[in-house]
């Protein structure tokens, strides 16, 4: 019985964490976007940095569906896609 709550409340924690990471990069998603329209660049380079914000949303948004260690897993990538864009975006 300890085991199983104990499992039981590491699953909720696990699962609050990610739940907090996948909203951080939604936020941070959205201040890309606003960035990017502020940028001065050509029009079908800002639309193609849109188009890759907007598949990492439909990437969270999928992960949503997937197993919790799935689900961290494909976060992890999202994050480091997300700081990719920003050093490109910084230059």
């Amino acid at each position: 019985m300890r085991n199983f709550i104990l499992g039981f409340v590491a699953g909720a924690v696990a699962g609050y964490l990610i739940y907090q990471n996948r909203e951080k990069l939604k936020d941070k998603l959205v201040e890309l976007e606003v960035k990017i329209e502020k940028l001065d660049i050509k029009d079908n380079v800002k639309q193609k940095i849109s188009e890759i914000v907007e598949s990492l949303k439909q990437t969270i948004k999928k992960a949503e569906e997937e197993p919790v260690e799935a689900q961290d897993e494909i976060l992890k990538t999202v994050e480091d896609k997300i700081k990719q864009l920003e050093e490109i975006i910084q230059r």
